[in-house]
């Protein structure tokens, strides 16, 4: 099954999140400085798989996760034809445009959760319960904090 569809959708869930770093260096800052996650051209639809309460993961293409965020109430926004999104909160400190990026490495993360991911696809499976993120959360808070 390619895509790991929620049990429940009502349910929250962690959700690791690619900045989409491949195709364009600054969707990172577009998301960070907006706080919203965000995708764009034929990945846009996995913004319709994170719903209000997520915790999203920022997850940085050979950095590692670089901020989470808690996905807030409302529609998933549509600015142009090419870019869907959702607005959130932030719950750790996020990476500054200019400054190095700080982040906490993908074998860490698996670390702590005690899963593999599949590291290639814009949402990386399988999802966490609200249980694993919320501590995944806690982890990277503290490590991002530690690391300023």
């Amino acid at each position: 099954m390619p895509y790991d569809k929620h049990k429940n959708p009502g349910a929250i869930k962690g959700v690791l999140f690619d900045t989409n770093r491949s195709w364009d260096e600054d969707s990172i800052w577009y998301m960070m400085e907006n706080s919203r996650v965000a995708a764009f051209g034929e990945a846009k639809r996995f913004i319709e798989y994170v719903y209000s309460g997520d915790i999203v993961f920022f997850s940085h293409k050979w950095e590692g996760l670089v901020a989470a965020a808690k996905v807030k109430k409302g529609n998933i926004k549509a600015p142009d034809g090419d870019t869907l999104y959702r607005d959130v909160e932030f719950i750790t400190p996020i990476p500054q445009k200019g400054e190095p990026i700080k982040a906490m490495a993908f074998s860490k993360v698996s670390e702590i959760t005690g899963k593999s991911f599949f590291w290639a696809r814009t949402i990386k499976v399988p999802y966490l319960s609200k249980a694993e993120a919320d501590n995944l959360a806690n982890e990277l808070k503290m490590y991002l904090e530690k690391s300023t």
